[in-house]
């Protein structure tokens, strides 16, 4: 059971003794009740700091809202010794409604539980360095280190603006002796909007813009380019300053992040030892490229062609059904794959095997420079 869904459990069992108190006298002799409604919504904020806002939290995180809002009044009268144990008959049919509400929140949260995350086969170290990359810019980069490795494999993890980074990728990865480095950017300058300063802010109006109308909310294409090319470098930067100019650098995109780290990588020639896309089929068949950088494109349903570490890059495509290019959507945020028309992606067979296609690839890449 993920820890996601366990945590909208709790905001939702915390606001129970809240519904029922109009119709028990026992509850409304509890005076502490009216405190509940703010614990619960605090909590929900929390797992949104932790998990992002994702569309199957929404419906937990209105309510909760909601509840908070319904229990303000009573709230004042517990802080100013009042009595709250009275209701009234609007108050009363309100509650019924907001319980019409619950059974609905409840629902949603079952239909739409998040998958259990990738469990790595061996012991993986994850550390957070937070430092600031700009004025009035700070980055909160993700360290996955596999516990044993013979020789420093490093490779970069460059999401997209619709949703966060593979970590399924990560620690498949991890795993397999790679250190691999994400990013999180948030401040105020990268974006004109100001309400865009945050990832999570950022992800879910990209997301819900997806949905709605086909494109980002507050931002264009053009600014989103420039901003996934300006975190690219701030990474690439980053893994130099962290390790050493001279260790070769991989690099692993999806989405509208892949034409970013391929505009930084043609630039700058030395800059990426190799650079996995991870695209829909539509986007991987448009994908750009000089005759200096030739890209070799595979499907995780088929066999890596035999010579693809020879190419300075590899686009990697699947069913269209699993939204790739989204991250792990599927898996991650349910209930915004099906708005996309997608499907759950069952156990993260699909994450996991997107994964182990780019270790494969990036193996066959690093075995084929160091034969040159």
């Amino acid at each position: 059971m993920s820890d996601l869904f366990i945590g909208e459990i709790l905001v939702l069992v915390l606001l129970l003794p809240v519904l029922f108190r109009p119709f028990f006298r026992r509850l409304q002799r509890i005076e502490g009740i009216p405190f509940l409604p703010l614990l619960s919504l605090f909590f929900c904020i929390l797992l949104t700091a932790g998990a992002g806002l994702r569309l199957s939290l929404l419906p937990v995180f209105t309510f909760s809202f909601l509840m908070f809002l319904f229990g303000i009044p009573r709230l004042f009268c517990l802080l100013r010794k009042l009595p709250t144990d009275w209701y009234s008959p609007v108050s009363i049919v309100f509650s019924c409604l907001l319980m019409v509400v619950l059974v609905c929140s409840i629902w949603v949260s079952f239909r739409y539980i998040p998958e259990m995350p990738y469990i790595p086969a061996s012991a993986v170290t994850v550390s957070s360095v937070t430092k600031a990359v700009a004025p009035g810019v700070n980055a909160r980069f993700m360290i996955w280190e596999p516990g044993a490795s013979s020789g420093r494999k490093v490779v970069l993890l460059a999401g997209n603006s619709y949703s966060p980074f593979r970590k399924t990728t990560a620690l498949i990865l991890a795993e397999s002796g790679w250190t691999v480095i994400g990013g999180d950017f948030y401040g105020y300058r990268d974006y004109t909007n100001k309400f865009m300063s945050f990832p999570i802010v950022q992800r879910f109006l990209a997301l819900s813009g997806l949905i709605v109308s086909g494109s980002p909310f507050l931002t264009n294409s053009n600014e989103t380019n420039q901003v996934l090319f300006t975190n690219a470098s701030r990474l690439l930067l980053f893994a130099q300053q962290t390790y050493g100019e001279y260790v070769p650098i991989y690099a692993v995109a999806e989405g509208n992040s892949c034409k970013p780290l391929l505009e930084l990588m043609m630039a700058s020639p030395d800059a990426l030892a190799g650079l996995a896309c991870i695209l829909s089929a539509p986007d991987a068949a448009s994908l750009p490229a000089k005759p200096s950088f030739p890209v070799v494109v595979s499907e995780t349903g088929g066999m890596m062609p035999s010579a693809a570490g020879s190419y300075p890059v590899f686009s990697l495509t699947g069913d269209s059904s699993f939204l790739y290019g989204l991250g792990e959507l599927c898996a991650d945020d349910v209930l915004a794959a099906e708005l996309l028309g997608s499907s759950r992606d069952k156990g993260r067979k699909q994450a996991e095997l997107t994964g182990r296609k780019i270790t494969t690839w990036l193996s066959m890449r690093r075995v084929f420079r160091e034969d040159k």
